[in-house]
């Protein structure tokens, strides 16, 4: 593993990463957003949002998050992609915040790291994907859409080979770079919006793809040739509408896709689906994010808007809570990859017509 950077000095801190055009906040009551961690698997929960600035500590309660990363490489190392506030990091497992210089405003929906090189990360903000290889110091544009129109919706590094580089956006185009970001090509076209795409953990020829009305999409070859699951999941309703795909890290073949319809398991790749139960009938909730507990596949984790779902046994039973944020929607879970009792929730401000 990776060492921690050295901590830095806060007036550094304040010329490095542009701290002045975030939302900065002192400690007013009422600003519940931002990151809420636990130590107790989801027992207890506490407001994650120290910002050290060189005018003094601030706090960043104000803003929404929409993605939450773990460097594979080092567990206290989590990023925060916001709803207009740019890219937030860590180093320390939450405890205080930084800005990512030159991303330090707009809309990040989706971030990933080299997982042999922490210092190289990449960052999706609408229609152009971003990196930097010196630890977020500074970032540089490596791929541009350039329809306005389309944004990047998720950006992965292939773990096996670190210079591929895979972006999905919102038209359904899968785009692949195979220099670490210089040079694009195209590797598929769905018919809509990839709202989660992945590289499976066990081969990273396995990929997958979360479409919007499109269904559940798998490539056993690195993307050359692509397999749809709607005939196998049409006992599904609303199955097509897919929304994130997360796999078991402990046993391989085995993925979870949440759909309008519900969480779906295959145990086979892909072979046969069943349905996990949840509280909720089917269709009935909109599930805003989902973890699995990396150490161990049977802890699952998933959200709606008000509340944090928690299974420790495959789905069978379910424990619930309600999102320690209030006036805030849940929008991403995470469970740290060295202490499974650790968990991270991303939260954002609810619209006035609901979530």
């Amino acid at each position: 593993m990776k060492k921690i950077l050295p901590i830095i000095a806060i007036t550094s801190l304040f010329a490095l990463a542009g701290l002045g055009c975030i939302k900065i906040s002192g400690t007013s009551s009422g600003e519940t957003g931002g990151v809420w961690k636990t130590a107790d698997q989801g027992e207890t929960w506490e407001q994650k949002v120290s910002y050290p600035t060189a005018e003094g500590v601030g706090k960043i309660g104000q803003i929404s998050v929409q993605t939450l990363a773990i460097d594979p490489s080092d567990h206290l190392a989590i990023y925060a992609g916001t709803a207009a506030d740019g890219l937030l990091y860590t180093y320390d497992g939450a405890e205080t915040w930084k800005s990512a210089k030159q991303l330090d405003t707009g809309s990040v929906s989706s971030v990933t790291i080299n997982p042999e090189n922490k210092c190289e990360i990449y960052a999706a903000s609408r229609n152009k994907v971003y990196r930097s290889i010196d630890c977020n110091r500074t970032f540089e544009q490596a791929y541009y859409e350039t329809r306005a129109s389309v944004n990047i919706t998720d950006v992965e590094v292939d773990w096996y080979n670190t210079a591929v580089v895979y972006a999905a956006t919102s038209e359904g185009d899968l785009i692949k770079s195979q220099d670490a970001g210089a040079s694009w090509s195209p590797v598929y076209r769905f018919d809509g919006a990839i709202n989660d795409f992945m590289v499976d953990p066990f081969d990273s020829r396995m990929l997958y793809a979360a479409t919007e009305n499109k269904g559940f999409w798998k490539s056993s070859d690195g993307g050359a040739s692509w397999n749809n699951f709607d005939e196998v999941l049409k006992e599904f309703k609303n199955s097509k509408d897919v929304y994130f795909v997360a796999a078991d890290r402990t046993s391989q073949n085995t993925v979870i896709i949440v759909t309008k319809y519900g969480l779906i398991r295959t145990l086979d790749g892909g072979n046969t689906w069943s349905a996990i139960d949840l509280l909720t009938p089917p269709s009935e909730a909109t599930i805003t994010s989902i973890a699995l507990n990396p150490r161990e596949g049977n802890e699952i984790y998933y959200t709606t808007a008000s509340t944090i779902y928690k299974s420790i046994d495959g789905g069978a039973s379910w424990i619930t809570k309600k999102v320690p944020a209030a006036e805030r929607a849940a929008s991403a879970i995470i469970v740290d990859s060295e202490n499974n009792k650790v968990i991270y929730l991303g939260v954002k401000e609810v619209a006035k017509q609901g979530y």
